[in-house]
Formats: structure tokens, C-alpha cells, sequence
């Protein structure tokens, strides 16, 4: 399986509290998704000038909220506590995917690479979800527990050096 708990004892300056934290670091549903930022970052430099604060920013920000989510709910002391930073990250993730298909039909991005951007959100947001279940976390309603995120291994999802986006912008 893809995910591996990883958990950190901490004794705090209290000698009977002791909780455990997660090192998001090891988790593949982090480094993943900081990659996706690095992607969505470089695939918006283009956008028009006018979406500087809009469609762009809304993007960025939503990509850097699923790392930033994942990280700071590994920190906390209890799953439960985990579970709803997840919970605002896959959110985050769904909130992305919509922005990138808005940003294709707009023809900001080629369609190659906004579908590649939202399939591998997607990925991300099944390996959270799947993370989610392993903590405890009940279905939403609606949805059936399953584990329905098989995907390849993380390695094998590298991004292309530069997409052509960025060339075009860049006029190279």
C-alpha cells in the first residue's frame, strides 16, 4: 500500500502528556501535492494580465492549501484533528480541479495539460480520502468506504522540465 502512517512520540514539558504528530514529510499525499503547486505556478505565469488577481491567484491558492492542510493537520494531537485538515484539503483539492477546468475552457491552458493538472488533483485527492478512512473517518454522505485510489507509483507521476505554456510565454 501507498501510505504509510508514520507517527512522532513527543513528551511535552508535562509528564503525562503525550501525543502523536506525523511527519507529513513522509507522506506521499504531500510531496505530491507540493508538486502539483510547483506545476500549477508554472502553468499560470502566462495567464492574462487581468486574472493576476483573479482566476491565477484563486488557482495558486487553492494548490497551496493542500500541502499547507496535510502539514498542519500532521502537527495536531489527536486523527480526529487530522481528519479535518484532510478534509479542508481535499476541498481544496476539488476547488482546484474546478479552477483548471475553468482555466481551459477559457483557453488560458492547453487542454493536454489542464486535464493532466486535474487528473493528478484527482490522484491526490483519492490518496487523501484513502488516508482520511485509515484514520477512522467515516464515509461523507453519500459516498461508499471504498479504497478506490490505486494509482501508480508516485515516482512514475513525474511533470514534464517545462510545459509549453511556459515556452510560449517565454517565447523559447
Amino acid at each position: 500500500m501507498f501510505l504509510t502512517l508514520i507517527r512522532l512520540r513527543v513528551i511535552l514539558p508535562s509528564p503525562n502528556k503525550i501525543f502523536c504528530m506525523h511527519n507529513y514529510r513522509e507522506l506521499k499525499i504531500w510531496q505530491r501535492s507540493m508538486d502539483l503547486v510547483v506545476e500549477v505556478y508554472k502553468n499560470s505565469v502566462c495567464f492574462p494580465k487581468e486574472e493576476t488577481y483573479g482566476l491565477r491567484l484563486q488557482m495558486r491558492k487553492a494548490a497551496v492549501s493542500m500541502p499547507s492542510n496535510i502539514s498542519e493537520g500532521a502537527g495536531r494531537n489527536s486523527d480526529a484533528q487530522f481528519q479535518h485538515f484532510l478534509e479542508i484539503a481535499m476541498a481544496s483539492s476539488n476547488e482546484l480541479q474546478t479552477q483548471l477546468e475553468l482555466a481551459r475552457r477559457l483557453e488560458y491552458l492547453a487542454d493536454d495539460i489542464a486535464l493532466r493538472l486535474i487528473d493528478e488533483a484527482l490522484q491526490i485527492y483519492k490518496m487523501t480520502l484513502t488516508l482520511y478512512y485509515k484514520l477512522g473517518g467515516e464515509p461523507f454522505e453519500g459516498e461508499v468506504k471504498k479504497d478506490d485510489s490505486k494509482t501508480s507509483d508516485p515516482q512514475s507521476a513525474k511533470f514534464p522540465e517545462e510545459s509549453s505554456n511556459i515556452r510560449d510565454c517565454l517565447g523559447t
